[in-house]
């Protein structure tokens, strides 16, 4: 995949917003303009128009102040559309420039992508970036209001893409910071910059928790006695058997206050297994500083992946028949979950 630094100029309405980026590989930056057409009740409007290293003009999109337009790009009351990055994120030999679509509550973000096929930028099909587990995350059409999805793209540098992260699951709410690396259908995480993490915003405060009182029963262990139930598609149960490739479960346990995740992590643990079994797990050591209190509230998130001991990369995609990865404990205590895996290229 060839990724070049985009240069971002955001000036105010009636001025210039320029990027660059060698689309044509000639080893010379065309430059691609936004150039301001006005605006109106929505927001200000900008036409792409894309020059080579001379001046000359190549291309022009149509000027719109639609933003129903797959060439409109805005600053509108209800959310912003402008470019973030301009790269070969497929990995085709093409660049696309990738701008966010609008929204105005807690969703997925879909991204908007125009290809350049040497003359013209054409439109590609609008896609969230989702997250399948914690190393990986696909390209998707979701009417789903909640999951992991990218929220941002911050910057690029050689082959790697820094992207802020969102999480939305129940009335938890997590952000993070992630490096990827892109390939044809998504991206894979190389390193956490900053793992998803709840907290409490500039106008809230942190619910006050009911004391503990003398009859609560503390340890560092809890019994959890849980059964993981995981079914897989034919062409993974396929590959998983023929490569002797196992699977760890990955189990973060996180307490909660009356509205938000105060504390995360205070139990984790990973266990390997083989496709063939079903894994039960009997119960979760608390981390040192911890103590397991049954008047607080917990919640455990559950992510399913291969356990790479034949491939470089993780090769499935476990979810939760449900749509879930996040279970209050009470809940799920002495019970089972069930999951469903397919490959990631399924």
């Amino acid at each position: 995949m060839r990724i070049f630094l985009l240069l971002l100029l955001s000036l105010p309405l009636l001025a210039k917003t320029i990027l660059y980026g060698d689309i044509d590989y000639d080893g010379k930056n065309e430059s691609m303009e936004l150039r301001s057409i006005g605006a109106n009740d929505m927001g200000g409007f900008y036409q792409l128009i894309v020059k080579d290293d001379n001046g000359k003009i190549l291309w022009k999109a149509r000027a719109s102040l639609d933003e129903s337009s797959p060439y409109s790009f805005f600053e509108a009351h209800h959310g912003i559309s402008m470019p973030e990055i301009l790269v070969d994120i497929d990995d085709d030999g093409y660049m696309e420039l990738v701008a966010p679509l609008p929204q105005s509550d807690v969703s997925p973000t879909y991204y908007r992508k125009l290809k350049w096929l040497g003359s013209r930028f054409d439109v590609m099909p609008s896609n969230a970036l989702m997250m399948d587990n914690a190393n990986r995350f696909s390209w998707k059409s979701t009417k789903a209001y909640q999951g992991t999805w990218v929220s941002g793209f911050v910057s690029v540098k050689n082959t790697l893409i820094k992207a802020n992260v969102t999480s939305a699951i129940g009335d938890s709410y997590k952000s993070g910071t992630a490096l990827l690396r892109f390939d044809s259908k998504g991206a894979d995480v190389v390193k956490w910059i900053r793992p998803l993490k709840s907290g409490y915003n500039n106008h809230e405060k942190a619910p006050k928790e009911e004391k503990p009182t003398s009859s609560n029963t503390k340890s560092n262990q809890i019994e959890l006695n849980l059964k993981l139930i995981v079914n897989y598609s034919h062409k993974a149960k396929a590959k998983l058997k023929n490569n002797g490739e196992k699977l760890i479960a990955s189990l973060m346990l996180n307490e909660y206050g009356a509205k938000y995740m105060s504390i995360e992590g205070v139990a984790l643990k990973d266990t390997k297994f083989t496709p063939k079994h079903t894994i039960t797990i009997k119960h979760l050591k608390m981390q040192k500083k911890y103590k397991y209190n049954p008047n607080k509230n917990y919640k455990l998130n559950i992510n399913i992946y291969s356990a790479r001991e034949v491939f470089r990369n993780n090769i499935v995609s476990c979810m939760g028949i449900t749509g879930d990865i996040e279970f209050d404990l009470k809940s799920i205590q002495n019970g089972s979950i069930e999951f469903e895996c397919k490959l990631i290229e399924e």
